[in-house]
């Protein structure tokens, strides 16, 4: 085997054996990463009751539809029904994009 070819088995080799590694350690960052993020919105917006979640709400809001797009909200976006205030927001605070 001459030099030109080993280095082309080498290469084949070694990316069929760093690539589920790479993949790996990728998928275990992302999930640290998703972790860190859930602990960190829990600790800022804790459960709250419809109470609260209505008296947030700005003045002259009707509370049978500010709890409707509340339910709907959790139920699209997977998100416990307790978890949404009022003043979030779509896309950095719920994470949808």
């Amino acid at each position: 085997m001459n030099d030109s070819t080993f280095g082309i088995v080498s290469m084949i080799v070694l990316t069929l054996v760093l690539t589920p590694v790479v993949l790996y350690a990728h998928e275990a960052f992302q999930k640290l990463v998703g972790r860190f993020r859930r602990t960190y919105y829990y600790r800022r917006f804790p459960p709250i009751s419809e109470a609260e979640f209505v008296h947030r709400c700005n003045p002259g809001v009707d509370r049978a539809v500010a709890l409707c797009v509340r339910r709907i909200i959790g139920e699209s976006l997977d998100i416990a029904y307790d978890e949404i205030y009022p003043e979030h927001r779509l896309s950095p605070d719920l994470g949808c994009d």
